[in-house]
């Protein structure tokens, strides 16, 4: 597969995966500082979470790893065009000090992803972005690399007997053989329309007896990270099922006093490293919504009104849940 024919790829993927309004490849885009038109490889806008977006794509057909330098170069690019949201794709991998530069932007949202030619031309139709809500509390999530999200919620009733919204895990796995050889992630919403205090305490209390009650010997770690769209800090939590023989990899946002967000991916303990990167990144890229004036016990029509999605015929191929 030669450059075009990976852009071209990456194209179809991003065109059929993301609900944008408008999926476009080899965009000129006006530069508000450079005052030229910028070449962009591919370009979505669309209007979400209630207002106008701006995502490119920049694809890297690389033989080695991408530098902080093409980092830099997107970055520049993506101010220069008044982009929200910043996507390198590259067919190998990145420095460190790319992973460093994109992690720690801080006026732009930049992703690094991986996808091989391979990867390209398997990907498909599967949907890489849910979007959910729960009373008055909305989010948007994108999948990690290869991997589909989908909705937990399929006509009113429960795909999986998850406590979730929704759930991802591998392009190539069906969801049953992702949850037998865990690797899989979900990730649900709490309202809190009373604006109780401690709600993140109370639930984590609820979790972590759980646990011990499945496994006595779990062992539990948590500590604080800071999360990029929501420009906060995120409390992870490990819980290693030493009995069971998997790890449960976790983060929780509390959304002010409105709610709470978590996810979670289980994986095997030898699989820890990749799991928490692909938590990270569901970290980094979650964005919320919040509907104060709805009844939280009946807003499913107010949501599917907020909600984009791309349509097949008359049927939302990947409409939100709730």
């Amino acid at each position: 597969m030669n450059w075009r024919d990976y852009e071209n790829a990456v194209y179809e993927i991003f065109r059929s995966r993301f609900p944008a309004d408008e999926v476009g490849s080899d965009q000129m885009i006006p530069g508000r500082f450079s005052e030229i038109e910028r070449q962009i490889d591919v370009a979505g806008r669309s209007t979400l979470l209630g207002r106008g977006m701006l995502g490119i794509v920049d694809c890297k057909c690389y033989s080695q790893r991408v530098d902080v330098k093409d980092v830099e170069a997107v970055i520049g690019m993506a101010a220069d065009v008044r982009a929200d949201i910043a996507l390198i794709v590259t067919t190998v991998g990145y420095s460190d000090a790319a992973l460093a530069r994109a992690r720690n932007e801080p006026n732009v949202r930049v992703h690094l992803d991986i996808v091989t030619p391979e990867e390209a031309a398997a990907i498909g139709e599967a949907p890489a972005l849910a979007m959910m809500y729960r009373g008055r509390v909305g989010a948007v999530m994108l999948a990690p690399s290869g991997w589909l999200a989908t909705s937990n919620i399929v006509e009113g009733e429960r795909v999986l007997s998850l406590d979730a919204l929704c759930y991802f895990h591998p392009i190539d796995l069906r969801v049953d053989d992702a949850l037998r050889q865990r690797a899989i992630g979900w990730c649900h919403i709490e309202d809190n329309p009373d604006k109780t205090p401690g709600q993140l305490e109370h639930f984590l209390e609820i979790q972590n007896t759980d646990a011990h009650e499945f496994d006595p010997a779990a062992e539990i770690e948590t500590w604080i990270e800071p999360v990029g769209v929501v420009n906060t800090n995120a409390l992870f939590r490990r819980i290693d099922y030493k009995g069971a023989g998997y790890v449960d990899l976790t983060f929780f946002t509390e959304l002010d006093d409105n709610g709470l967000f978590w996810a979670c991916v289980i994986c095997p303990p030898d699989d820890v490293p990749r799991a928490l990167a692909r938590l990270r990144f569901v970290a980094d890229s979650i964005m919320f919504a919040f509907a104060p004036d709805v009844d939280p016990s009946d807003s499913h029509g107010v949501w599917r009104e907020f909600f984009p999605w791309r349509k097949e015929g008359n049927e939302p191929a990947n409409a939100p849940v709730g």
